[in-house]
């Protein structure tokens, strides 16, 4: 992988530290309007936040119907609807990046997988600035294979291995020229957490996950887990990173996105 996979060498990274589930689907969608409306000028973002308070999200195609919503309320947890597929995903103590990318940032056609393969490159680069190797994992092309609910029972070829455990989950959704890629890194372990909101307490474990902190044998905060991975991305693709702030007409289109994301609040 080199600096000449991703034309654009200009980017904006947003730090954008935590805010409740709805609000952080609706902060992505916006910077996917952006992009559609002003490709000339608007710049592909790596934003990378966190959520408070903790919160599931369900894959756009997952029915409500697979999650028991009075549980996950009762446990203090909201609940959205993601515009990427894949499976539900309990998003606490860890952190959440996404890419907001136009579609011709690579120059050329690509599938689904081939871009995964591009920009996680800059993923796994970050990673191992924390002393983590990572690898695309091997198998399906879709996570939450075998028919659980919990996105973070199976990899899919979208999402990253520490050995033969799972560790950074991704989805992605391409709409009118654009891409969204995001994912969930957790930064310690919250399998029984995330096990007890999605599958319920009578459930099975959930086998091959980890967390960063266990990978790295150490402590991975919040704010060293952003840096590595905007290090990560300037390396692996030789970006220079802007920072920006968002306008009110952003924030009003974020709202409106952030309102029809909302399934649930915590109780």
């Amino acid at each position: 992988m080199a600096a000449g996979d991703v034309l654009a060498t200009r980017w904006r990274f947003i730090d954008d530290g935590p805010h409740r589930g709805d609000a952080n689907m609706g902060r992505d969608l916006a910077l996917m309007d952006e992009i559609r409306e002003d490709p000339a000028t608007a710049l592909p973002t790596l934003r990378v936040y966190a959520w408070d308070p903790p919160c599931v999200s369900l894959g756009f195609h997952q029915r409500t119907a697979e999650l028991d919503l009075d549980r996950c309320r009762a446990l203090g947890y909201d609940v959205v609807r993601r515009p990427t597929g894949g499976r539900a995903v309990l998003h606490d103590r860890e952190i959440t990046y996404s890419l907001v990318v136009p579609e011709s940032i690579f120059g050329r056609a690509t599938s689904v997988i081939e871009s995964y393969r591009i920009l996680s490159q800059g993923l796994i680069e970050g990673l191992a600035l924390l002393g983590i190797t990572t690898r695309l994992a091997p198998g399906s092309e879709h996570a939450g294979q075998g028919g659980s609910a919990a996105c973070f029972a199976s990899a899919a070829r979208c999402d990253l291995v520490h050995g033969d455990r799972k560790v950074v989950g991704s989805a992605q959704v391409r709409r009118r020229g654009v891409i969204l890629q995001h994912g969930s890194i957790p930064l310690v372990d919250r399998e029984e957490a995330e096990r007890m909101a999605i599958l319920g307490e009578d459930a099975e474990p959930i086998t091959g996950v980890t967390d960063l902190t266990t990978a790295a044998g150490r402590t991975i905060t919040y704010a060293e887990a952003a840096q590595a991975l905007r290090q990560g991305f300037a390396g692996a693709f030789g970006l220079q990173f802007l920072e920006a702030g968002f306008g009110p007409a952003w924030c009003e289109r974020a709202e409106k996105h952030a309102e029809r994301a909302l399934l649930g609040r915590a109780l």
